[in-house]
């Protein structure tokens, strides 16, 4: 793709441009496997969806659409979001607990946070089920952790529930510094061993962001990209149906880099020494040291072998020794919908200095979602940090300018944005500060 670049003709933005044009909005819900695949593989045969493209450009999304899971040139769209993409996100467990029967009542004024977050824990202890918030305005000074599986917070609807944060979350949990610029939400997906090591470490980014990995259960033998069969060394320690993290080492030759930037020429030639060190040489940054791929055991083979529910997305190489280890701590089947979180109208700072000022953040959770969230004046409206197949539909922002719309950070896979509107519910009622730097978008 860099030839394109260097013709001045289009770019990586302009590949994807064509891509997402004639896959003609695909990655919405589906029932099974998502058809972004076909209906790209439609719209390059007939040559019409793309209308003018150059041959060349034409040649890479044929390519791509006969066999998108080992293409190396673009990567396999397809199986994204919320149980990749089998199905719309729904509480497993489907019983409601109205918020008003606890004694919990909006238009108060009164903080409810503290009786909010008990609310959310008997839930998840229960083993899940909707905590229901009536129409009106409820004031919070704390952000609401959301630490169980199964557990969903669901207002009236944007605009008629509203959760109004009266404190960022560097001064409402006396933390994090800086560091809520990329992290955090006034509701915050995170299970409690996660959440106790980010306060540990100041929540900062350098040690760890994401899931906790737990121990080794099979070391993998090298494989080509787009297989969806691994042989292991023993299957003894897997379960069919876990999801389980596929670790694959970040040598210092740049074998893994290269097989991540497509394994092509201009991979090959780049000078990672000198413009890559930060990942090449990953000593800063623990969650850089390894590229580690949360996937699902669907089938135990032999007891040498086991299936993945969706193919390799690179290539295992002998210089890139690979393992499957548990995922640790986790929360999955989690949500928040139908409500409004309204953060107190603060100046805006420089970019990266931000208090945490945030909507909905989701960190080491898998198949969790936001559906009908509208955030108002934050820093970033929805975060995703180690997060895997995660939906969020029908989410926008409004307010004062922002620093991230979505932020998709370290280890976020398969993520699915579905009517995704910044600033379509009230437009920006001031300009961005000098400095601030909207992006992320």
């Amino acid at each position: 793709m860099s030839n394109y670049t260097a013709r001045g003709t289009f770019g990586r933005r302009s590949l994807f441009k064509a891509a997402a044009a004639g896959a003609a909005g695909t990655a919405a819900f589906t029932t099974g496997t998502s058809s972004l695949a076909e209906a790209a593989a439609a719209s390059t045969r007939s040559k019409a969806g793309l209308g003018g493209l150059p041959t060349d450009l034409q040649a890479i999304l044929d390519a791509w659409s006969e066999a998108p899971s080992s293409y190396h040139n673009l990567g396999d769209w397809r199986r994204v979001g919320y149980r990749r993409g089998a199905i719309q996100p729904s509480p497993v467990v489907d019983s409601v607990t109205p918020a008003q029967s606890l004694g919990i009542r909006p238009d108060t004024g009164v903080d409810v946070s503290s009786a909010l977050q008990t609310a959310l824990d008997r839930l998840g202890a229960a083993g899940g089920g909707v905590l229901k918030l009536e129409p009106g305005r409820y004031v919070l000074d704390r952000p609401l952790f959301v630490s169980d599986s199964n557990v969903v917070l669901r207002g009236a609807g944007k605009g008629k529930t509203i959760l109004y944060f009266s404190r960022p979350l560097r001064e409402s949990l006396d933390a994090g510094g800086n560091n809520w610029s990329w992290t955090g939400g006034q509701i915050f997906f995170i299970a409690r061993e996660r959440l106790a090591t980010s306060f540990a470490n100041d929540f900062a980014a350098e040690l760890s962001e994401c899931f906790l990995w737990g121990s080794t259960l099979a070391a993998v033998a090298p494989a080509t990209r787009g297989a969806d069969v691994l042989f292991v060394d023993s299957t003894a320690d897997l379960t069919a149906g876990e999801m389980v993290a596929l670790e694959v080492d970040n040598p210092t030759n740049y074998r893994l880099l290269k097989e991540m930037a497509g394994n092509i020429a201009g991979a090959n030639t780049y000078d990672w020494a000198r413009y890559g060190a930060r990942i090449a040489t990953p000593t800063a940054f623990e969650d850089l040291q390894a590229w580690r791929w949360p996937v699902k055991v669907i089938e135990i083979l032999s007891p040498r072998s086991v299936r993945i529910e969706q193919p390799l997305r690179i290539s295992i190489h002998r210089e890139t020794p690979a393992r499957l280890r548990e995922l640790g701590p986790t929360i999955h089947d989690s949500g928040v919908e139908g409500l409004t979180i309204e953060n107190k109208l603060i100046p805006q700072t420089a970019h990266n200095l931000h208090p945490g000022s945030n909507g909905v953040c989701f960190q080491a959770v898998y198949d969790c979602w936001a559906k009908d969230v509208h955030v108002l004046n934050a820093d970033v409206a929805f975060g995703l940090t180690g997060a895997k197949s995660c939906t969020m539909s029908g989410i926008s922002a409004g307010g004062r300018s922002l620093h991230h719309f979505v932020a998709c950070r370290i280890l976020a896979h398969r993520i699915c944005g579905v009517e995704t509107r910044p600033f379509t519910a009230g437009r920006k009622r001031r300009p961005s500060l000098a400095m601030s730097v909207l992006h992320g978008r």
